[in-house]
């Protein structure tokens, strides 16, 4: 995706959303078909706050005045418009709560819970997670370790609650894991 101002519909695959530091890097968000990407740049479109990682990514990319000009005359659309940007705000304002306030395996929990929500498949073993998820991935949206990511993942093993198949989870008992959470 160009470096310059743009809101994206992604066709296919998946957008990571992250922000950088010197120090390490957080992800903010996954994307996958239908959803918008850059939305901050209709508010500001001059602020790089976040970058876009891409996995095999096909979008839409539409200029931050054509989504103004639509908004300005369709009611709907804004509306539509200033709730998905509410929505992500505070989506970002629980995440920072939870990076300043709750333990690791809590936020694995939760990071297990919401992607079986999103990506979750119906499995004689319980509900497997369709999307492959790196513990680096988990780690990086979680604002931890991969190694911590992993010895979190394997209590959540032993313990019965979830089990592995193919780099891809299977959540084995969801209220074990909302009782983590």
């Amino acid at each position: 995706m160009p470096s310059d101002p743009a809101i994206f519909v992604v066709g296919s695959g998946r957008v990571r959303r992250v922000r950088r530091t010197p120090e390490r890097e957080l992800t903010l968000g996954y994307y996958g078909p239908g959803d918008l990407v850059g939305e901050m740049s209709l508010v500001d479109p001059e602020a790089r706050l976040e970058t876009v990682v891409l996995d095999y990514v096909e979008a839409l990319r539409i200029p931050p005045r054509l989504i103004n000009m639509v908004m300005s005359e369709d009611l709907e659309f804004a509306s539509a418009m200033h709730r998905l940007m509410g929505e992500r705000r505070l989506v970002a304002e629980r995440r920072i709560d939870a990076l300043l306030t709750r333990s690791v395996e809590s936020r694995v929990a939760e990071f297990l819970l919401d992607a079986s929500t999103r990506h979750g498949i119906p499995d004689s073993r319980g509900i497997l997670i369709g999307v492959k998820f790196t513990h680096q991935e988990i780690a990086s949206y979680v604002g931890s370790t991969r190694e911590t990511v992993t010895l979190v993942l394997g209590a959540f093993k032993r313990g019965g609650v979830i089990t592995t198949d193919h780099r891809r989870v299977v959540i084995r008992d969801i209220a074990g894991l909302r009782k983590r959470v």
